[in-house]
């Protein structure tokens, strides 16, 4: 296999947002997938806000919000 790996994640909380930063930090591809409005409690530290404010930087990080 060629290139780096895509990793797909479950929910953009507080826990996947850390499993999602640590992978891409390891060279992973990763893809976020979240409900349309998602009930995240601490938005500060999680890509799940990319939702509501369109991007988000977490520690260097940034991810944007997406539709389908």
């Amino acid at each position: 296999m060629s290139g780096p790996m895509l990793v797909l994640i479950r929910g953009g909380g507080d826990l996947g947002s850390g499993v999602a930063h640590r992978l891409f930090r390891a060279g992973f591809q990763v893809v976020i997938t979240e409900l349309p409005q998602p009930a995240v409690i601490r938005r500060a530290v999680s890509f799940a806000s990319a939702i509501y404010e369109g991007h988000v930087l977490i520690e260097g990080v940034e991810a944007g919000g997406s539709e389908m």
